[in-house]
């Protein structure tokens, strides 16, 4: 929700899952990763800015919401029903969203 706004991400939680999101938030520069289930006030302050004082932060957040903003999932669904193969992913449906995911 986040990305879709534009507001880059201060992510913390090593826990179910949430370190493998977490790395691919700062992978990509979308955010920061605290790498703590529990950060410190401190912590906390120089994510934010780090977060705030980098502009590649905004440029990578722009670009992903400008991705989002093409993204039609409810179309994709639509094709897929009028296609009537609901087993087999549409190529045009399965390729975007694999684009989404990269």
């Amino acid at each position: 929700m986040a990305l879709s706004h534009g507001v880059p991400i201060l992510s913390a939680g090593t826990r179910e899952g949430k370190n493998d999101i977490n790395a691919r938030i700062d992978y990509f520069g979308f955010g920061v990763d605290l790498k703590t289930e529990r950060p410190t006030p401190e912590k906390i302050a120089k994510g934010v800015t780090r977060v705030l004082g980098d502009k590649r932060f905004a440029q990578h957040v722009d670009g992903i919401r400008a991705e989002f903003g093409n993204y039609r999932p409810l179309d994709i669904v639509d094709g897929l029903v009028a296609e009537g193969d609901l087993d087999e992913p549409s190529s045009v449906g399965a390729s975007h969203a694999y684009e989404m995911a990269v």
